[in-house]
Order: C-alpha cells, then sequence, then structure tokens
C-alpha cells in the first residue's frame, strides 16, 4: 500500500470517528441527566436546540467540554469571554464557557484540517504552523462576539425613542405597565430590546419582583438608555408619579439627545470633508503652478 493512500486511509478513519462521536453525543443527550436540566432551565437554548440540526448534534460536546477548558482557562480570560457573550446577548441561550468550548473545537478542527492537508500533499509536517491554527477559532468567535454586541447595542438605541413613544401610547389607553410591556415584546419580537424585555417579563411571571427583574435587565444590557428606563419606573412606582407622564419626558429628554449627537457627528463630519477638499485644492494648485516652479528652479524661466 503506497504513502498516500494510507494517508488517505487515516483521514478517512479520523473523519468516520469524528462523526460517530458526533452521532453518540446526540444519543447521550437523553442521557445525562444533568445537561438535560441545564437544557431545561434554559428556554433559548432548548430552542436552539430543537430549531438548529448542528447545535443538536454538537452541544454534548461542547458540554462536555466547556467544564474542563474553563477551569483550566486563567479567571481574567473568562470574564473577558462572559462579557463579550453578554453584549452579543448570549447568542443561542450558549455560555460564555460554551463559547469557549466552540472556538477550541473549531480550532482544533482548523490545526487537524491544515496538518492533514499538508502531509497529503508534501508527505511533511511543520508541527508550528498546524498549531498556529489552533488560534483561527478563538478569533473567529470573539470577532464574532464582539461585531454582534456592537450591532445589538446599536440596535437597542435606535429602537429606544420609538419603544417609549409606543409604551406612553399604550398606557394611555389605559392599560397597566405589564401590559404595555407585553405590546412591546409582541411588536418587536425579532428585535434584541423585545428579546430582553421578554426575558424580564418571563421573570416577573415566574414570581419575581418587577424591579429586581427590571435591574436584571439593566445589567445585562448595560445601556444608559435601558438604565435611565429602569430607574425611571422604579421611581414613578415607588413615588406614585403617573407612569404615562413620566416616560413621555424620558422620550422626549431621549430625543433632544438624539438630536444633539446627530448635530454633533455632523459638525465632526463637515470638519473631516474639508480635510480632502483641501487636499484637491493643493492637487490643484500644483498642476497649474507646477510646470512654472520647475522652469523657475532649473533657471528656464527668469524673473523680471
Amino acid at each position: 500500500m503506497t504513502e498516500p493512500m494510507s494517508i488517505l486511509i487515516l483521514a478517512l478513519a479520523g473523519i468516520t470517528t469524528m462523526l460517530l462521536t458526533l452521532v453518540v453525543g446526540g444519543v447521550l443527550i437523553r442521557l445525562d441527566r444533568r445537561m438535560r436540566s441545564q437544557i431545561e432551565q434554559r428556554p433559548r437554548l432548548r430552542k436552539a436546540i430543537d430549531e438548529n440540526p448542528l447545535i443538536r448534534l454538537t452541544y454534548p460536546l461542547i458540554y462536555a467540554l466547556s467544564g474542563p477548558l474553563s477551569a483550566a482557562a486563567p479567571r481574567g480570560m473568562i470574564e473577558q469571554w462572559r462579557e463579550m457573550t453578554r453584549r452579543a446577548g448570549a447568542p443561542a441561550g450558549l455560555s460564555a464557557e460554551e463559547h469557549v468550548a466552540i472556538s477550541a473545537l473549531i480550532g482544533s478542527l482548523a490545526a487537524a484540517f491544515l496538518t492533514g492537508s499538508m502531509l497529503m500533499m508534501t508527505a511533511s509536517l511543520d508541527s508550528l504552523l498546524g498549531l498556529s491554527m489552533a488560534i483561527v477559532g478563538p478569533l473567529l468567535i470573539m470577532t464574532t462576539l464582539r461585531a454582534r454586541g456592537a450591532a445589538r447595542e446599536h440596535q437597542i438605541q435606535m429602537a429606544m425613542p420609538y419603544v417609549l413613544d409606543l409604551m406612553v401610547l399604550t398606557l394611555r389607553s389605559g392599560t397597566s405597565l405589564n401590559l404595555a410591556l407585553r405590546r412591546i415584546v409582541a411588536d418587536y419580537a425579532s428585535h434584541p430590546l423585545g428579546q430582553e424585555i421578554d426575558e424580564a417579563l418571563s421573570e416577573i411571571e415566574l414570581g419575581a419582583q418587577r424591579r429586581e427583574a427590571l435591574m436584571r435587565l439593566s445589567d445585562r444590557t448595560r445601556l444608559p438608555e435601558i438604565r435611565d428606563l429602569v430607574e425611571t419606573i422604579n421611581q414613578a412606582q415607588e413615588l406614585g408619579w403617573p407612569m404615562a407622564d413620566t416616560l413621555e419626558r424620558l422620550a422626549e429628554g431621549m430625543n433632544i439627545a438624539r438630536v444633539v449627537k446627530a448635530q454633533d457627528s455632523a459638525g465632526k463630519a463637515s470638519s473631516l470633508v474639508m480635510m480632502p477638499a483641501m487636499l484637491v485644492l493643493a492637487s490643484a494648485v500644483l498642476l497649474i503652478f507646477g510646470p512654472m516652479i520647475v522652469r523657475i528652479l532649473r533657471g528656464d524661466l527668469a524673473l523680471s
């Protein structure tokens, strides 16, 4: 048997072993009581597992790796992953430790793929190059989480004035605060803000105090707009202020802040636009007077 054929057989055996591991992991989801308990306690994760076959197949392996990897990793690094996961809204209901496990899996697969490709094409192995591919997984997941977190926070900030206006209209029609929040969830079901409010309402329905649920909402998002909304609602309830009027004043303040921010951005943009204009003007001056300056420097043109 030739060497390339042996390498191909080994590669196929490795792929088969990986697929069998994933299939067995899918079966173990029904056998591991602790894992099933975790899934049942996290509705978003349960929904992702039901709807996404890839997550359903790989989650047992992710769950098995998340504990040892998070225990072995430095505490500061895990805290950074938790912050990125929080900002991104915990995609698919996965925790920071589970995202670390996913990044390790992707890095391992990338390193194995590069190593196998090198063996098949060159029959030589550069271990340092293969190991360097292991950082692909963490870099990919970290970049994705940061981009998702920034986009998510921007979506929430842009939607806040409209959400407040809708809450004011709903409250003025005579409904309660919980029903007004439920209306926001219905109208913004696929929006990050609607999902965060829905989670807070779910906690209230399970018996949590409204103040505590809203404070946890503020802690999860850590956005000044959400913090102002939560503080306004809690103060209005404690002091007996009319909720609709209080939220209307908050909405007016947010709209004024948006106008000021837009004017500030426009002022900065106008100053930035001047730089290309000055470069174009300088280029035009050089184009017109450049030949004359060159002739003067050469002495071909005498100044009288």
